[in-house]
């Protein structure tokens, strides 16, 4: 977690319960930075979490673990030791009695389910090629496209909703599907650029409030930095690898890469470089910047987000 070290002993939040929350939890901890996880069910584990029912045990998601990051391997070997076990991946999905596949194998399908279903099955599939939803905005109109109803209602849909929570006509079709990541990428960038505010929280029917003590910065900008990040002798806040100060006092100098920021007898001033653009401007001036965003939209728009 970059910059954790130069945190000031405030409180993180973390958004559920998971493998991923209570690790973020369990690193802030050991660098004595205090937080809070919020989940929203009454047991911790996410997807990973195994459910007893009537003395039954159930898995909510596949209890396999996969990361090309050694890191990350490394990490959870060194949490779970012998109970983190190697073992050959096997997904099968149980349905009228038998086993089936996973991920699903046409012959395999086909024969599991009978020659009657099959021929439903095929004639879902032929249909669907003909006449394919012309709108593939939702996860069940993707799999349907591509398998056919009959195959969707057999595999996907009571699987997808039983671990998601909510039906497959309301998840999108870029979700879980090769598609995702690309389709963040080139979205993400045009969508609005709003506060939670007003994009989140005004909107929400329902909004849970949290009592807690921690440090709060009501006026967001690059000056509020200062509040964050120990500044040097000179009170310089400095978020960057490359730096040189001379006569500089009470400067912001942040940078996301390694261009070499020099700062000479300079006071009071922001100075932001990214990749494709330097701003500077003076701390009291860096809450206006939006007028300057606009300015700088307008003549070169569609070159810099």
């Amino acid at each position: 977690m970059t910059g954790v070290d130069e945190l000031e002993h405030g409180r993180c939040v973390i958004i559920g319960a998971g493998p991923a929350g209570l690790t973020a939890a369990y690193e802030l901890a050991l660098m004595s930075v205090d937080s809070v996880v919020l989940e929203q069910d009454d047991v911790v584990g996410g997807l990973a979490r195994t459910v007893e029912h009537h003395g039954y045990r159930f898995d909510i998601g596949g209890h396999r673990f996969f990361t090309r990051v050694p890191l990350i391997s490394a990490w959870w070997e060194q949490m779970l030791g012998d109970d983190f076990q190697t073992c050959s991946r096997l997904s099968r999905i149980y349905y009228n009695g038998k086993f089936f596949d996973y991920p699903l194998r046409p012959l395999n399908a086909l024969r599991g389910l009978g020659p009657i279903e099959t021929l439903r099955i095929v004639a879902s599939y032929a249909k669907a090629r003909l006449l394919p939803h012309p709108k593939e905005h939702t996860f069940e109109a993707w799999v349907c496209n591509r398998f056919g109803s009959r195959l969707f209602e057999i595999f996907f849909k009571t699987y997808t909703e039983k671990v998601w929570g909510m039906k497959c006509s309301e998840i999108a079709a870029d979700w879980d599907t090769p598609r995702r990541g690309a389709k963040l990428e080139a979205v993400y960038p045009h969508l609005p650029k709003i506060s939670i505010d007003f994009a989140v929280m005004e909107k929400a029917p329902r909004v849970l409030v949290l009592e807690m003590d921690c440090k709060w910065v009501d006026l967001g900008s690059w000056a509020a930095l200062e509040g964050v990040i120990d500044a040097d002798a000179d009170g310089n806040v400095i978020a960057a690898p490359r730096t040189v100060t001379l006569n500089a006092r009470n400067n912001v100098l942040v940078s996301e890469d390694d261009h070499l920021i020099a700062a000479f007898g300079v006071e009071d001033l922001v100075v932001i470089h990214s990749a494709d653009a330097t701003l500077v401007c003076r701390k009291q001036d860096a809450q206006a910047l939006k007028e300057l965003v606009t300015k700088v939209t307008d003549r070169y728009e569609g070159c810099y987000r």
